[in-house]
């Protein structure tokens, strides 16, 4: 009798022992027949679904069961309080002789709660350091500015207050006198002026407010304009302007002026030993007008082209030349503006190249386009 009783003895305890390793298990264990419907729960199924077994067993477990996938799933309880997330994975077995799914599932929801908080506080640490770079740019910005501004302001209260002295001594100024003085005093309230409207100019760029107005021009005439303006601030350099006699295009008269200005200006800067600034105009491809200047000047390094155009950049920071990092950002946008691109390079024979190209039929321009 001993010989027929000891197998079952050993099977009923081998059963005793899985039935406490489920039962004691931490993982949610539920089998799930063909039809979706609960057979078993286990106790920490109960925990998870916040339902005793008697309710689980014969209801639907509302999820997606699919053998051999392992899925997180949220775990909805009566309020907010009570959601949380599982890790489920699912095997075949059978359940009274029939085949069915064992699910298990793992509680992760205070490891899904710190991977949350990780990013929450790497996204707050990003915000951090953005606002502390913003801070910074912004302090480096209105140090440069003042440092800019100063400039002119100490030459135009310097050179009010020699004329003011000669004139005490004096009684009189004589022609050439006055006339240096308000030479002087008209070159440095320009330059004053042109910081100014560059710091409002970035404001309304920031803000998304620079707009443009186009109407049908000459781009010729306004190329020779400019060139002969800017001529009269340089003896060192020789201005040249090539292209045809003349050509339309519907573009912003007073923004493309400003661009082709800033692009004269840096040419004239950066060519401290003189010599010809050409500027070219043409029609490279059909719709589109293509403007380029070149200087002899110091040339601008493969390395710093990426950034030349970015708020505050400087190509040649320890040079002589003064100046915010303003006009070439600001350049950029307006030929944008337009529908157009600006490009650079250093051309054989040294110097820096700039190519401005900008659509000439008006359906082709945007005539009011925001931008940040």
């Amino acid at each position: 009798m001993g010989d027929t009783t000891q197998p079952q003895r050993e099977l009923e305890a081998t059963r005793e022992q899985l039935r406490n390793l489920i039962e004691r298990n931490g993982d949610a264990i539920v089998v799930v027949d063909d039809a979706g419907l609960v057979q078993f729960a286990n106790p920490a199924a109960e925990s998870l679904f916040r339902r005793p077994a008697a309710e689980l067993v014969g209801s639907e477990l509302g999820l997606p069961v699919v053998v051999g996938e392992t899925t997180e799933i949220d775990i909805v309880g009566q309020n907010e309080d009570q959601a949380g997330v599982a890790e489920m994975r699912v095997m075949d077995t059978e359940w009274a002789g029939r085949h069915a799914c064992l699910a298990v599932l793992r509680d992760i929801t205070d490891r899904k709660r710190a991977e949350l908080e990780r990013q929450q506080l790497f996204k707050e640490q990003i915000a951090r350091a953005q606002a502390e770079d913003a801070l910074r740019e912004r302090d480096e910005f209105l140090a440069l500015a003042s440092h800019e501004l100063k400039t002119p302001a100490a030459t135009l209260s310097a050179t009010a207050q020699l004329l003011s002295r000669q004139l005490d001594r004096q009684g009189s100024l004589a022609p050439d006198q006055l006339r240096r003085g308000l030479e002087r005093l008209q070159e440095q309230s320009q330059r004053m002026a042109r910081l100014v409207a560059n710091l409002l100019d970035v404001s309304r760029i920031n803000a998304g407010k620079m707009a443009i107005q186009p109407q049908l021009i000459d781009v010729r005439k306004l190329v020779d304009d400019v060139t002969a303006s800017c001529q009269l601030t340089t003896s060192q350099h020789t201005l040249l302007v090539r292209g045809p006699d003349a050509l339309q295009a519907v573009l912003d008269p007073i923004r493309i002026e400003q661009v082709l200005t800033n692009l004269l200006d840096n040419a004239i800067k950066y060519s401290p030993d003189g010599g010809p600034i050409e500027v070219e105009l043409a029609e490279t491809e059909p719709g589109m007008v293509c403007v380029s200047v070149r200087d002899c000047g110091m040339g601008i390094p493969q390395d710093r082209r990426e950034r030349l155009f970015e708020r505050f950049y400087r190509a040649h920071p320890d040079s002589q030349v003064s100046g915010m990092g303003l006009g070439l950002f600001i350049t950029q946008h307006l030929v944008e503006l337009h529908g157009g691109a600006i490009s650079v390079e250093s051309p054989f024979g040294g110097g820096a190249l700039f190519t401005v190209r900008l659509p000439i039929r008006a359906e082709q321009a945007r005539p009011v386009l925001m931008c940040g």
